[in-house]
């Protein structure tokens, strides 16, 4: 499914149990990794690597056949390559000429990801890696693994390929059809779900009518409504929202979900704009709210 980030917060901030899969079997093969015995010899390769462009176009052009080639092929590309991006069209950082000022190894702190890896992989007795597959696969894998009442307490994040421009972001994307088969699974989904997109009219189109659909402007701020001339950069499906709605305590128009700082506590607020942001806000959506 993705996310990453998501599953590393859930395993920093709570107790439970995460599962994860990945269709790219560059990233299916970090993961195992890293949340396995074998961690500590990706942290040893990662502390010895001095990346230049030498060492990124001989791993672009690597086929590995062993989990831990595949891991270090993965992190290296990602921390080396532009935007880190790992499909085949991707460039190095600083570009082949490397005259840039900002140079391939900028992103790479081999001291600070090697530790990174060892401090994740003491969480591996509460991960279950289930593999190289798609979301499908996935979902059925939890459906046969989690039975009865305790698959109400399952939360599930999906992060599946952006709609625009996938082809040019990952090596494994989604077209148009296979969208839609998430959408209409989305609903039967046993647990809580959240779900993110890129914010594009082809998305809001797909899910503008569903009761969890948010807008997210990532400057820390979100509007809770459908309002088409918010600029926002990315969405979210949730059937969190969609209850909060149901109850009344979300209202169509005029809250903010307020996004925390980097580095603050992670829980969201919600709150009714002010006199005071009122106008400021009009003024920043065209005029109206």
């Amino acid at each position: 499914m993705g996310g990453g980030a998501v599953t590393i917060s859930f395993l920093e901030n709570t107790s439970s149990m995460v599962a994860i899969a990945d269709a790219d079997p560059l990233v299916s093969a970090f993961w195992s990794v890293v949340f396995s015995e074998a961690a500590v010899d990706l942290a040893d390769l990662i502390e010895e690597t001095e990346p230049d462009l030498d060492l990124w176009l001989a791993l672009k052009n690597q086929k590995p056949n062993n989990l831990l080639a595949l891991a270090y092929k993965c992190l290296v590309l990602n921390r080396t390559s532009f935007s880190g991006i790992m499909n085949g069209q991707a460039g190095p950082i600083g570009g082949i000429k490397q005259q840039s000022e900002h140079t391939i190894s900028c992103r790479f702190n081999a001291t600070a990801l090697s530790k990174r890896i060892t401090e994740l992989s003491e969480y591996r007795d509460r991960v279950l890696h289930l593999g190289c597959q798609d979301w499908r696969k996935t979902v059925s894998a939890i459906r046969r693994k989690v039975r009865g009442r305790a698959r109400s307490r399952l939360a599930w994040y999906l992060d599946p390929p952006f709609f625009e421009k996938a082809d040019r972001l990952y090596a494994r994307f989604f077209n148009t059809e296979d969208h839609e088969k998430l959408r209409r699974e989305l609903d039967r989904l046993p647990g809580r779900y959240v779900l993110s997109y890129d914010d594009v009219p082809a998305a809001r189109a797909m899910y503008r009518d569903h009761p969890g659909f948010l807008r997210i402007n990532l400057s820390y701020n979100a509007r809770v409504d459908r309002h088409e001339r918010l600029v926002a950069g990315e969405m979210l499906v949730s059937d969190i929202i969609a209850r909060l709605r149901k109850k009344g305590a979300l209202a169509p128009m005029g809250q903010l979900v307020v996004m925390p700082e980097k580095g603050r506590a992670s829980q969201l607020t919600i709150r009714t704009l002010s006199a005071e942001e009122l106008p400021v806000a009009q003024a920043a959506h065209g005029g109206t709210l």
